[in-house]
């Protein structure tokens, strides 16, 4: 994980993801995941990813969705997930993925001012991240940039992929992360 030079746009948010709020989400973290995990696949749903592509995930927080996005990317694809809470990124989203064989990296930065290094993606993903923008014109100028092509369909234009798991069911991890729904088996266990 990188830490960025600086998080002055939203310096109001770096302080309350890094405090409180972050440590918060860590001891709720599951209830959260529950309750928004159906919401973040269908807008994955949107993005129709296909193998081997790259996928940024703005407001990654504790990695749930960078793990979908990975799911659906795996064989050659790669996920980076950015969060401007080192809390969530070190105590929920690296622990989450280590040793499942998947390609996420995960990145402190503003991801309203970051410009990630240069890198290129497939498809730029946010379940809630975008909101805690203190700039968000400028905000999504900037991930335009990051895009290698414009962004996908709307869900309205019926171009769709299938979705990785189904809305309110559970994931039960293989070995890779990537598993089957279970509803009767704790999906937060790395």
């Amino acid at each position: 994980m990188t830490d960025p030079p600086t998080l002055a746009p939203n310096a109001a948010m770096d302080d309350h993801w890094n405090g409180r709020a972050g440590e918060t989400w860590v001891e709720l973290g599951r209830l959260l995941d529950q309750q928004l995990h159906a919401l973040g696949l269908e807008a994955q749903g949107a993005l129709d990813l296909q193998p081997g592509e790259r996928a940024l995930d703005i407001g990654c927080g504790g990695g749930e969705t960078s793990l979908d996005l990975a799911c659906a990317v795996a064989a050659g694809g790669a996920v980076l997930g950015v969060d401007i809470s080192r809390t969530l990124l070190q105590r929920v989203a690296e622990p989450r993925v280590a040793g499942l064989g998947l390609d996420i990296r995960f990145e402190v930065a503003d991801a309203q001012t970051s410009d990630f290094g240069g890198e290129r993606f497939d498809a730029v993903f946010s379940r809630f991240g975008v909101m805690s923008f203190s700039d968000p014109t400028a905000a999504f100028i900037a991930r335009r940039d990051a895009a290698r092509e414009p962004g996908p369909a709307p869900p309205s234009s019926g171009r769709r992929r299938r979705r990785p798991s189904a809305p309110g069911g559970r994931r039960r991890q293989g070995e890779d992360g990537c598993g089957r729904l279970d509803r009767d088996r704790d999906r937060f266990s790395p």
